[in-house]
């Protein structure tokens, strides 16, 4: 737990990801740069220690929503998160920020990581993506600029929309998450906080309507009707199937008036997921489908999609574009040896990598240009040829994952670049490919 918090804390003072390797030197430096006196840097340790105990240990005084949201984190390993909320902790302690703009901050950071999980977005490199946020609070804007920020993200850090969830969410196979019970946990506890106890429903089993078992009785079969094999086999699992219940066993394969009517069963529910089922007489695919769209709309509700006023978004998207690098200016450095094919690869390329994270720059040699993370690594290195790009990727040859075969292995020959990993894009059709290769050097050691 020591380890972690200073691991944390570190990239909350830095503002950046902190490799956990380096926290030891990183502490040091730290110590060095901002002449600090033993006593002041024992003050604040002891300070965000005891934060860091508050979300991770779950004590909260008596807020119930504080509460629960602090288990929302623990229990979905979101450690990720914890640099940022430690500084918006100690902004709310100091009363920067209201106690509901503190749940909301939270909640964003949920809302985010669920959505992430559920439209099946790459949730590596989070962590340097959640530092990153502490740059761009405004102390006048608080809450503005974070929301802000996540709503202008691009690419694979998008902030999925309301659409999107919904429509992944309907049809997404949940029960094979390893999030699932934590979804359906949260769907109940939503907007009921003070009554809704985490530690009871933690305790609840996952139950099917429709049952799992491939043999199913004579009243399942006239429920679900002559598409019963098909609508079995792709709606088992999704969320209009799945529900909560403490007597997961008793349930069963029993057909659906059984589960309703038997002792313990639905109609004895009390849970707010169970609320639909209890209204019906049968169960298919049109009740699966009208629940599914039901729980969707909660889900939205209960992660949110930021919501900031259109003008108040347009100064950020105005600053944004303001603070970033032109591309165009790698196409100007290496205009002798670009052609008019390498130079569309280029400047598309490098739209690839800029959405992997909002703090990568560029230094250019007179052969190639090197990439490098928050933290100062090169991850790849472009060669711009008349024709192509040779792509050097900081990934050891026999790592990374190329199913159509196009990285070579340059140890040991006579190369310009650092690394060994070579791709050659001389195709316009290869650009995603080439950027998921790229991407994999970025995220590997996350």
């Amino acid at each position: 737990l020591m380890n972690n918090f200073f691991h944390h804390y570190l990239s909350m003072k830095h503002k950046k990801y902190i490799n956990e390797k380096s926290v030891y030197d990183e502490f040091k430096n730290y110590f060095k740069e901002h002449i600090l006196d033993t006593e002041n840097l024992c003050e604040d340790i002891l300070k965000f220690s005891k934060y860091y105990a508050d979300m991770r240990l779950n004590k909260q005084d008596d807020n119930a929503e504080l509460n629960c949201l602090y288990a929302e984190i623990k229990d979905a390993k979101m450690t990720v998160v914890y640099p940022l909320l430690m500084k918006v902790l100690d902004d709310y302690n100091n009363e920067k920020i209201s106690q509901k703009e503190f749940c909301e901050v939270i909640n964003l950071c949920l809302s985010y990581y669920f959505r992430q999980v559920i439209c099946n977005a790459a949730t590596a490199g989070n962590n340097k993506f959640f530092c990153s946020i502490l740059k761009e609070i405004k102390e006048d804007d608080y809450i503005n600029s974070i929301k802000a920020y996540f709503k202008l993200q691009q690419g694979g850090k998008k902030f999925p929309t309301d659409e999107e969830f919904r429509t992944a969410f309907e049809k997404k196979d949940i029960f094979h998450t390893d999030k699932c019970k934590q979804i359906l946990t949260h769907l109940e506890i939503f907007n009921n906080y003070k009554n809704a106890s985490l530690e009871s429903l933690n305790k609840k089993s996952i139950e099917h309507i429709v049952p799992q078992n491939k043999n199913l009785s004579p009243e399942w079969e006239k429920d679900l009707g002559a598409d019963k094999i098909e609508i079995q086999q792709q709606y088992l699992h999704t969320i209009g199937n799945l529900t909560l219940t403490g007597y997961n066993s008793k349930l069963s394969d029993s057909p659906f008036l059984k589960k309703l009517e038997m002792e313990n069963g639905f109609k004895e529910s009390n849970l707010k997921l169970n609320r639909y089922i209890i209204e019906q007489k049968t169960w298919g695919l049109t009740q699966i489908e009208d629940r599914a769209q039901e729980l969707s709309a909660l889900a939205c509700r209960a992660w949110p999609y930021p919501n900031i006023a259109d003008d108040i978004l347009k100064k950020y998207q105005e600053s944004k574009e303001g603070k970033e690098q032109i591309i165009d200016d790698s196409l100007i450095k290496y205009e002798n040896r670009l052609g008019v094919n390498s130079a569309k690869y280029l400047k598309e390329i490098e739209s690839k990598i800029s959405q992997l994270d909002n703090q990568i720059t560029r230094k250019f040699n007179k052969y190639y240009i090197r990439y490098f993370d928050s933290e100062g690594n090169c991850f790849v290195e472009i060669q711009p040829l008349k024709d192509a790009l040779n792509i050097f990727v900081n990934i050891d040859f026999d790592k990374v994952n190329d199913p159509k075969k196009m990285c070579k292995d340059y140890f040991n020959l006579g190369k310009l670049s650092n690394y060994n990993t070579r791709l050659q894009l001389k195709d316009f059709s290869e650009i995603n490919y080439a950027a998921d290769i790229i991407k994999q050097a970025f995220e590997q050691d996350e």
